[in-house]
């Protein structure tokens, strides 16, 4: 399958999820976040706003308390086919996935906005956010602008 019959099967995916259970399965994911990731080892933070209506991990718990943590810059970015790439350089970006596979790709809906983003953030430590459902075993189709993530972190 190409990305295109891809994203069109985990878009329905998605899109069948209930506010309940992308609300539960997001605190989970916070609180995996907040445990496993050595927040400390980053000063420069870059994460998402989730975009209405597509049922993305929502951040908004973790937000907050990084937010309130001395020291660190945070960014949140709310991206969009044209909205401008930030120039900043960042320790630790927080990505949104559609879907991933076993070698850390993903799959984002459409737009192309994360591909150019993390070419320009080689240093940066890259966590992929995503939900169970959204794991490909067959892997993605790749394509040389395609930037792997360091590790993605679901609920389960």
């Amino acid at each position: 399958m190409d990305k295109d019959e891809l994203r069109a099967i985990y878009k329905q995916i998605r899109l069948r999820m209930t506010d309940s259970e992308v609300s539960s399965k997001s605190r989970m994911i916070n609180r995996r976040l907040l445990n496993e990731v050595k927040w400390t080892k980053y000063e420069n933070i870059c994460a998402y706003e989730p975009v209405s209506g597509l049922n993305e991990v929502d951040i908004e718990a973790l937000v907050i308390r990084l937010r309130r943590q001395p020291g660190l810059e945070l960014a949140i970015v709310s991206p969009h086919k044209n909205a401008v790439i930030p120039k900043a350089k960042f320790d630790l970006i927080l990505v949104p996935c559609l879907a991933f596979d076993d070698s850390n790709h993903r799959l984002g809906w459409g737009g192309g906005w994360y591909d150019k983003f993390l070419a320009q953030q080689p240093q940066a430590y890259k966590i992929g956010l995503g939900f169970g459902g959204g794991h490909i075993e067959v892997g993605i189709p790749r394509e040389p602008h395609d930037i792997p993530l360091d590790e993605v972190i679901t609920e389960v």
